[in-house]
C-alpha cells in the first residue's frame, strides 16, 4: 500500500575502505619514486658522475659517507628505502586528496605535494637521517624536477582508487 505523498528511494552507499589509499597511495608513490630516480640517476651521469650515485647518497641515510663507496648492499638498501619513503608520501597524499578528485586536480596537487615534500625532506629529514645527501642537494633545478616527476605521477590515485574499488586491481 503507498502513501500519497511519500516515495521509495535506494540509497547506495560506497563503503570507504583504508584499503583503497593504502593500495593507489603505495603504487602512485612507488612509481612516482622510480620514475624520480630513473631521472637522478640520469643527471648524475649527465654531470659525469656515476649512474648509481643517487643510490648510494641516499644508502648513506643512517649509515654516513662510508655508503658513498658501498657496493651492491647500499645500492639495495638506498633503492629499497627510496621506494619506502616515496610509497609512504604517496599513501600520505592518498589519504589527504578527496576521494573523487579528477585525475586533472590530483595532478595540480600532485605537483604541489611533490614539492612540499622536497621541502620536508631536503630541511627537516634530511639534515637528521642523511646529513651526507643534505650536503649534496641543495634544491636546485633538478632536485626540483625529480620531485615534480613524482607529484606528477601521484595523479595515477583516482584511477588507482577506482580499479581497487571495482576488484580489478
Amino acid at each position: 500500500m503507498a502513501v500519497r505523498g511519500m516515495r521509495s528511494e535506494i540509497a547506495v552507499v560506497e563503503q570507504v575502505s583504508v584499503g583503497d589509499t593504502l593500495y593507489a597511495g603505495a603504487i602512485a608513490g612507488s612509481v612516482g619514486g622510480v620514475l624520480f630516480m630513473i631521472f637522478a640517476m640520469g643527471m648524475a651521469v649527465l654531470n659525469g658522475m656515476d649512474i648509481l650515485s643517487p643510490l648510494r647518497l641516499i644508502g648513506a641515510t643512517f649509515i654516513g659517507a662510508g655508503a658513498l663507496e658501498g657496493g651492491a648492499g647500499v645500492i639495495l638498501y638506498g633503492a629499497l628505502l627510496h621506494t619506502a619513503t616515496a610509497a609512504a608520501w604517496g599513501i600520505l597524499f592518498t589519504a589527504l586528496l578527496p576521494r573523487h578528485a579528477p585525475m586533472s586536480a590530483a595532478l595540480i596537487a600532485g605537483l604541489v605535494y611533490g614539492l612540499l615534500v622536497m621541502l620536508v625532506m631536503l630541511y627537516l629529514v634530511l639534515p637528521i637521517a642523511n646529513p651526507v645527501m643534505r650536503e649534496a642537494v641543495d634544491g636546485t633545478t633538478a632536485f626540483s624536477i625529480e620531485h615534480l616527476i613524482y607529484g606528477g605521477a601521484l595523479a595515477l590515485v583516482p584511477a588507482l582508487r577506482r580499479r581497487y574499488a571495482t576488484g580489478t586491481g
